[in-house]
């Protein structure tokens, strides 16, 4: 089996999915911008062939490279991204080399025209003027999501104020985005993967602080709403993310206290350290499974609640590494320094372990994180 990856060397931490398939016996082919020397062992490692091109908005020049690549090692069964910034062009490229009918324009129109509340996401404006975005965010309150109605090449934006609202749509022109509201709450990861309409792992992950985040408990509710917006708004199979909150008080026409509310979905898997915790919250390995074309055809059911804890070397805590060691014991699913691009976001140094529900997860955080009196 032959499968191509468009820009393989990111997110960085990724690179566990080319692994993944090359253990299940594909031919990695990967396509990219950057310089292979510049990637890390680990990638370089479970790259079977590699083409650098100049620039991948350049949609001929990474279709000769599918082209070339196809002539070397025969046909391509799978094209793949991490990166949701390259979707359409995947989905382009499938339709050209995997057989997969659909024009990308119409499938992301088709997409947007859905994106509304009947779909579970917030209110949302689209092909408005700078004039008509502004006056809805006003209403609606910052920040807002803009995102890109036919360009995906755009980007998605979250923006925070009306100056900054204003630049956007003046740099891009009218029509260009639809303008999201984005419900307030405390922060929550919803990730999982969807296949045959079906969700068949998810979790949601309460991000409580820089670099700290422990599970929720999944209800059937939630999973059947998230498969309602992410099967209507994401075409075939795969990873999606959930961007959502968990409200911390009522809000009319929403929902009550304490209730999962999503702001907005995008096509990819969650960093590298929620993919962990999936794996030890469903005791199996999530990206291997995906790799084999076998994630979906066995029912799997949650075990565990696992969390993410960080730690900055230039705080002080109470409890040493060794004692954290010793305390989470069998409990411990990793650790270790993080990967450079992580750090703003995760510090040095991270813990990833299990626990039989919320409050043990929470009594072994306050163990990591407490400050040394």
């Amino acid at each position: 089996m032959n499968c191509i990856f468009i820009s393989p060397n990111y997110p960085a931490g990724h690179w566990h999915y080319c692994a993944a398939l090359r253990d299940a016996g594909c031919n990695v082919l990967g396509i990219g911008d950057a310089g292979y020397e510049s990637f890390p062992y680990e990638l370089r490692g479970n790259l079977s062939d590699y083409i650098r091109i100049g620039d991948i908005h350049n949609y001929d020049e990474v279709y000769r490279a599918c082209a070339s690549l196809i002539g070397k090692w025969g046909r391509v069964d799978r094209i793949e991204t991490l990166n949701p910034y390259w979707s359409t062009l995947v989905d382009a490229l499938r339709a050209e080399f995997c057989g997969r009918a659909g024009r990308p324009d119409d499938y992301y129109a088709l997409k947007m025209s859905l994106r509304d509340e009947e779909c579970g996401l917030p209110e949302s404006i689209k092909n408005v003027s700078a004039k008509k975005a502004v006056e809805f965010a006003q209403q609606a309150g910052f920040p807002v999501l803009c995102v890109p109605l036919c360009d995906k090449t755009l980007g998605v934006h979250t923006v925070e104020s009306e100056a900054e609202l204003k630049k956007l749509f003046s740099k891009n022109g009218k029509d260009a985005f639809a303008v999201f509201a984005q419900h307030k709450g405390e922060p929550v990861s919803l990730d999982g993967y969807i296949r045959d309409g079906r969700v068949v792992v998810c979790t949601a992950q309460l991000i409580v602080g820089k670099g700290i985040m422990y599970s929720l408990d999944v209800t059937e509710g939630l999973t059947a709403r998230a498969a309602e917006c992410v099967s209507t708004l994401l075409p075939g199979d795969g990873f999606f993310h959930i961007d959502a909150v968990r409200l911390t008080g009522a809000v009319k026409g929403v929902g009550k206290k304490g209730d999962i509310v999503f702001n907005n979905i995008s096509e990819a898997p969650g960093h590298e350290y929620i993919m962990d915790c999936m794996n030890a919250i469903y005791g199996c390995d999530v990206r291997s499974l995906w790799a084999a074309g076998k994630l979906g055809e066995d029912e799997l059911e949650p075990k565990l609640c696992a969390a993410v804890v960080s730690r900055s070397f230039e705080r002080s805590y109470k409890n040493s590494h060794e004692k954290v060691l010793r305390r989470l014991n069998i409990k411990l699913v990793k650790h270790g320094l993080t990967a450079e691009p992580d750090k703003g976001e995760f510090g040095e140094y991270v813990y990833i372990f299990t626990g039989e529900n919320q409050a043990e997860l929470r009594r072994y955080i306050k163990f990591i994180t407490e400050d040394f009196a």
